[in-house]
Parts: structure tokens; sequence; C-alpha cells
């Protein structure tokens, strides 16, 4: 109907139309104008979709394990990302007094790359069954990166921001 609407204007000059013709002519022109709206939309999330995916595989990310026995502590970290981390700096933000061998609160590694295992690191100080540690980084992403992870002697990582 409607091309046959719009043939009739175009070769017939006949421009008497009836009100539901207009109708007609009004959904048909909001129609592609919301199906244009609307791929406009979808193509803006998928770019910025590929983007996050983009700096996501340029990122480093951490698992963290804490270990206790008897006077033993040790923080296990290793690489889990898509990236190199480099000038990686703990620290340690716990309750009671729990430090690193040298009495500080701060450790820092040169350079972990994907899926490699920091060498453990010793802790002393007494008994601690959760500690939090802060990690800051630099990789491929370009941003100094920060992650704050609470961990138990059972080596659970409860991620509490990135």
């Amino acid at each position: 109907m409607m091309f046959a609407l719009m043939e009739d204007i175009l070769y017939t000059n006949n421009i008497n139309m009836n009100w539901s013709d207009w109708i007609a002519i009004f959904a048909l022109g909001f129609s592609l104008w919301v199906y244009i709206k609307h791929d406009k939309e979808i193509k803006t999330l998928e770019k910025e979709k590929l983007e996050r995916e983009a700096i996501e595989n340029k990122r480093a990310h951490f698992n963290v394990e804490y270990d206790w026995l008897f006077v033993r502590h040790m923080l296990y970290l290793q690489n889990i990302g898509k990236s190199t981390a480099k000038n990686i700096v703990i620290n340690l933000e716990s309750k009671e007094v729990l430090t690193f061998q040298d009495g500080t609160t701060q450790f820092r590694i040169n350079q972990l790359d994907v899926t490699e295992k920091a060498e453990p690191i010793p802790l002393t100080g007494g008994y601690q069954h959760d500690i939090k540690v802060k990690l800051t980084w630099d990789d491929e992403s370009g941003m100094g990166v920060t992650q704050i992870i609470c961990v138990n002697d059972d080596g659970v990582n409860g991620i509490m921001s990135k």
C-alpha cells in the first residue's frame, strides 16, 4: 500500500491524501528513524566493548595466597593477567603487626611475566587469619593499576577493588 501511495504521488501528482495515508507515511518515517538511532547505539556499544577488551588484553592481574604454619608466614603471588607487570609494589594492610623480613610493610618486585609466579615472600609477625594486600604495578595498558586483595590463611582470594 505504501509503495502504491508513493507511486501515486510521484507519477500522478495526486496530492489528495486522507489522514490514514499521512499516518502511514509518519509511521514509516518514525520506524526508519528508530532503526537508524538503534543501529547507531548498537555500533557505539560494540565499539566501547572492543576498546574495553583491548585494554583488558594489556592488563596484568594477580592471584595472591597467604600461608601460615607455626611461625612461618608466606605470601605467594602469581600474574594471571594477559600482560607483563612491572614495578610491582606490595603493601601489607593488616590489623596486627605483620611485615616483610626487612621490617617494612612494603615489598618490590621488578617484573612478573604472564602466568609467572614470584618466589614465596616470607613475612614476620604475629598470627593473622586475614590480611589485606594492596598491589600497585605498571603494565601494557599504560596506566598504573591498583588491586586490593583480602586473603586468609586458607589461600582464599577475595578481590575487593581494582
